[in-house]
């Protein structure tokens, strides 16, 4: 008899190759195993609203809710059956509640738009982090004919034509100045750009980027999108895209730098962990899919590999899985009774000395877990509805976390947990959305003394800076200001509406901040970030 993890792996395959019919019996056969996996009821929902059975669906979505209240992707289908059985109403209340849940959801956001009222949102059951769409530029206005124009009278030709040899030296110039010019744009178009009047900036790229890593020495800095990118930190120059077929979601290198784990959406696979050598981006290997997605943490000694999963994860028992490195092969999971009806895990970071691992997922709730015996030594009940930010400090002995509460850090003691300050930023700054401010990444300094933060309200997007010694802010950066002027493909991109930071990290010198989201990564010095 089939399991839950095969019934769902299965079934989930079924729908990626858009066939609902298939998918239903396994999902239905999977409700019965495990009627209080949220993933189950979400998965169904979204076969019986493609099936055009929206009151099925919705009863389907509903249940999955109820199973985990804090998900903006259940929230986001479950809008779309409403629409589909014409409560659109109740569609609007859910469509916002993604929203406040996640801010930069561009789905729900395209869906409350008035232009869209008409249209109906679909659904996906592949969502964990809807794509940032940019719509193309108008076309320009055709030209209108000319009237035709007599001839002028043809020039009189010189006395004295000019040699061939003449004629191939001009020709000769003419095509090594075009060879310069050539040159010249591709350099304006892909080497990164700084930014006038903001001296902190090193460099900065377009694009839509949703994690980077810089390497153990600092000369590489690795971001996730399309593909995965590698710069050069000191000088930005571009030094090697890698990836096919895929959208890479998140990146961990090795703390020997020679290895980087990359958790990606493969179209033909699904969802995969690959591991790529470093610095040739040669692949090692592939994780099995049942190891869980997203995302990765590597323990200090490199020994390990932390795998978290997500609702749409085949991996079991739900949860962070360990691998042994450079052999991957599992060597336990951490498993959490919070986790186990939505199967997602927002964040995971090690301690410096590898002796713990903090996690977190969509309820809020942070466990401290011993990675030597993989049992928990303490729970954390956070004020956020999700908890997506999580960090321990150089010593090890705090741990920083933040979310959707606002535009605050808590910096706890490990592992139990008492608060010892709360880093405040600015909450007057409200989007057009109206949303309030979510901490979307969170990093210490090196040294401990500083804490950044990336933040997003959907139509807002900002880094913050603060001592950790005093609690005060110390700068505040409108990251949306500096990437107005992205250009792709040798033209000017309109601005999304929507704006999502997602990442940010120190360098491991501490001289570069570095972060990125959706419309390119920005890396920062930190001696003149501070001022």
């Amino acid at each position: 008899m089939a399991d839950v993890t095969s019934l769902l792996h299965s079934a989930r395959r079924a729908v990626e190759a858009g066939d609902h019919k298939a998918a239903l019996p396994l999902l239905d056969e999977a409700v019965k195993l495990g009627p209080n996996l949220f993933g189950v009821h979400m998965l169904r929902g979204i076969c019986l609203s493609a099936m055009n059975r929206p009151a099925e669906g919705v009863k389907a979505l509903q249940r999955a809710i109820e199973l985990n209240a804090t998900s903006a992707q259940g929230h986001y289908n479950l809008a779309v059956a409403l629409l589909a059985a014409g409560r659109s109403k109740e569609a609007e209340q859910h469509f916002r509640q993604a929203l406040r849940l996640q801010p930069g959801y561009e789905a729900a956001a395209e869906a409350l738009r008035p232009a869209a009222s008409a249209a109906h949102p679909q659904s996906n059951a592949q969502i964990s982090r809807p794509a940032n769409t940019v719509s193309r530029p108008p076309d320009p206005p055709r030209p209108r004919p000319a009237k035709p124009r007599p001839k002028p009278a043809p020039r009189p030709r010189p006395a004295t034509e000019p040699s061939a040899t003449h004629r191939w030296r001009w020709a000769r110039w003419v095509v090594a100045i075009a060879g310069v010019a050539a040159l010249a744009a591709v350099a304006a178009l892909w080497l990164p750009r700084r930014t006038p009047g903001q001296s902190f900036i090193a460099w900065q790229a377009p694009g839509s980027f949703s994690a980077l890593d810089f390497s153990p020495d600092g000369g590489l800095l690795a971001v996730a999108g399309e593909k995965v990118k590698l710069w050069r930190v000191g000088t930005g120059v571009p030094y090697r895209d890698f990836g096919w077929g895929e959208e890479a979601v998140d990146v961990a290198f090795s703390p020997s730098g020679n290895a980087l784990a990359v958790s990606s959406r493969d179209e033909k696979t699904g969802d995969a962990v690959k591991l790529w050598r470093m610095p040739d981006s040669g692949l090692v290997g592939v994780f099995p899919q049942t190891a869980g997605n997203r995302p990765l943490a590597f323990s200090p000694d490199g020994k390990l590999l932390a795998i978290g999963t997500d609702y749409m994860s085949t991996a079991s028992p739900l949860g962070v899985q360990l691998w042994a490195m450079p052999e991957r092969t599992v060597v336990g999971a951490v498993a959490s009774p919070e986790v186990a009806s939505s199967g997602y895990v927002t964040a995971l970071a090690f301690s410096r000395d590898g002796k713990l691992l903090a996690s977190a997922d969509d309820s809020g709730t942070i466990w401290i877990s011993d990675v030597a015996d993989r049992k928990r030594r303490s729970t954390i009940q956070t004020e956020n509805m999700v908890t997506v930010a999580l960090a321990f400090s150089p010593s090890g002995k705090t741990l920083a976390y933040g979310g959707s509460s606002g535009p605050s850090v808590t910096v706890c003691t490990v592992p139990g947990g008492k608060q010892v300050e709360v880093l405040k930023g600015d909450s007057g700054a409200r989007g057009k959305l109206g949303l309030p401010i979510a901490v979307k990444a969170l990093a210490f300094s090196p040294d401990g003394r500083l804490v950044a933060t990336c933040e997003s309200t959907g139509d807002l997007a900002r880094i913050e800076l603060f001592r950790v010694s005093d609690g005060e802010l110390l700068k505040t950066v409108d990251s949306a200001r500096l990437l107005d002027s992205s250009t792709t493909s040798g033209r000017a991109e309109p601005r999304p509406r929507l704006l999502d930071l997602r990442d940010l990290q120190f360098s491991p010198d501490g001289r570069y901040l570095a972060w990125c989201g959706s419309q390119g990564v920005v890396v920062a010095r930190v001696s003149e970030l501070r001022g």
